[in-house]
């Protein structure tokens, strides 16, 4: 008997094995199908959005009002209430109720008419930590945003043209990509490197079962 045809005979004779075996064939073939086809599941809309959040608006002025607008356009927020309790606010932070909480603290406009900084107060459930860093960046986002069109104001006020106030708030400009992950979308961040994972290791089982 050749060398080729004994390897062929042993492995004709494993695969006899494993089809003979139900718990091998459901670690081999079933399980795989349903982690491929189901795993990806939970992470196909690739980015978090509508994560909810509340705010404390102790100001009480247009400029908090606008803000809370600003917030509220923001595709990964999702504004559930204002209020002006900051103790129930944080209750429901500690029950999972919401993700986050803003407090716009007392003498918010008179601090962005005055030319002070103005001063937000942000908590975030750090639980979950994808949620809680998508909503301190998108309420960053969004105070920063609602700061450049306060100074551009300010500045168009006393004289400035256009052209130098969109040069001073923005002197630098920068073009960001992102390779391979085009979305940045979560699934295409966690799911390939897991799956690989999720198949050696049901190998493995199917390997020791025999």
């Amino acid at each position: 008997m050749s060398a080729t045809s004994s390897v062929w005979r042993s492995y004709a004779q494993i695969w006899r094995s494993i089809l003979q075996d139900k718990g091998a064939v459901l670690l081999l073939f079933v399980a795989s199908v349903i982690y491929s086809v189901f795993y990806p599941l939970p992470y196909q809309l690739e980015r978090v959005q509508q994560i909810p959040i509340a705010v404390v608006d102790l100001d009480q002025s247009p400029p908090s009002r606008q803000l809370i607008q600003l917030l509220r356009a923001v595709p990964e927020l999702d504004v559930i209430g204002v209020t002006g309790d900051y103790t129930q606010l944080q209750e429901a932070l500690w029950r999972g109720d919401i993700m986050g909480a803003v407090l716009v603290p007392h003498g918010f406009e008179r601090a962005l008419l005055t030319g002070q900084a103005a001063h937000l107060q942000v908590s975030s459930h750090a639980g979950y930590l994808l949620a809680s860093s998508k909503m301190m960046a998108a309420v960053s986002r969004t105070s920063l945003t609602m700061g450049v069109a306060v100074t551009q104001v300010r500045l168009q006020s006393q004289g400035v043209s256009p052209l130098q106030v969109a040069a001073s708030l923005q002197p630098i400009v920068l073009h960001q990509r992102a390779y391979y992950n085009p979305h940045e979308g979560y699934g295409h961040y966690v799911a390939p490197a897991v799956m690989v994972l999720i198949l050696q290791q049901t190998l493995l089982m199917v390997v020791t079962l025999i």
